[in-house]
């Protein structure tokens, strides 16, 4: 198994909480409520960064969406015709 120091603090703190709280769910859990209000920045529910990087991956930003060119303009039967002047005619 390999060891990672990140993973091993994390693991320390959270042993660390739990004994602090009686290793009672109900104490640990009213612990992150109160850290929670008490938080200054923003608390994102996981629900809401899902929608908002699924809304970012459908639509491009503004930059990326190119003009429609003058070529390629021309209206089309369902089929995939042009409609309009044949190539003949031009």
């Amino acid at each position: 198994m390999i060891h990672d120091p990140i993973v091993a603090e994390v693991r320390k703190a959270r042993a660390k909480i739990a004994a602090e709280c009686g290793y009672d769910l109900h104490t640990y859990f009213e612990r992150q409520r109160e850290a929670i209000k008490r938080w200054k920045g923003k608390v994102v529910d996981g629900d809401e960064l899902l929608r908002a990087r699924r809304l970012a991956e459908r639509v491009p930003p503004k930059e990326e969406q190119a003009a429609p060119s003058a070529r390629g303009t021309a209206k089309r039967h369902a089929g995939g015709r042009r409609i309009g002047r044949s190539r003949d005619s031009q």
